[in-house]
């Protein structure tokens, strides 16, 4: 997220329309749809099943941990995704000679 309002930090000059978001308020943005999605759905399978209110915290804390385990793992991955993008434009901007 903070690669990201970098990049539209240096665009804003050029861009008007863009206005980077805090990376802060992004993040508990998707915490929190995270956490009401998570509750919906526990909230439905057990209203399905109905076996016994230990149904309703297991799968809310099973949906807790897989969204959130993917939530980590795709902003790592995209965090180095982009970190060696602006990596390799750092390097080719030197290749150029200047004059």
């Amino acid at each position: 997220m903070t690669i990201l309002s970098d990049i539209a930090k240096m665009t804003q000059s050029y861009l008007t329309l863009i206005n980077p978001p805090d990376p802060g308020l992004a993040i508990s943005y998707f915490y929190a749809v995270i956490l009401i999605t998570s509750f919906i759905t526990a909230v439905n399978i057990y209203l399905a099943d109905g076996d016994s209110v230990f149904t309703f915290t297991y799968y809310f804390g099973l949906l807790l941990l897989v969204s959130g385990a993917s939530f980590w793992s795709m902003a790592v991955g995209s965090s180095q995704i982009l970190s060696s993008f602006a990596g390799i434009s750092g390097r080719m901007s030197t290749l150029v000679p200047q004059g």
